[in-house]
């Protein structure tokens, strides 16, 4: 739907839509994550599940990239050590 005409969108959402919010994109990564362990029957994330898991995060942000509106993504920062 977001990726209609502008007065498309108006019609369908009964307003006028110029961006979109995705809030937030890790909260996104963490739901593909538990559906990717529950599908593959994993208790935790193989090598071959991280390369998945970054080709649908890859498709997710390119998606909403490329539509003819705004695109916000909000990312709770994380500090990590390696020490």
């Amino acid at each position: 739907m977001l990726e209609q005409d502008e007065t498309v969108r108006k019609s369908i959402f009964k307003r006028p839509i110029d961006t979109v919010v995705i809030d937030t994109i890790d909260e996104v990564q963490r739901i593909l994550i538990r559906e990717r362990l529950k599908s593959q029957k994993h208790e935790a994330m193989q090598m071959q599940d991280w390369g998945w898991l970054g080709s649908q995060m890859q498709a997710i942000v390119s998606g909403v990239r490329n539509l003819p509106l705004n695109g916000i993504f909000n990312v709770h920062p994380k500090e990590i050590s390696d020490g």
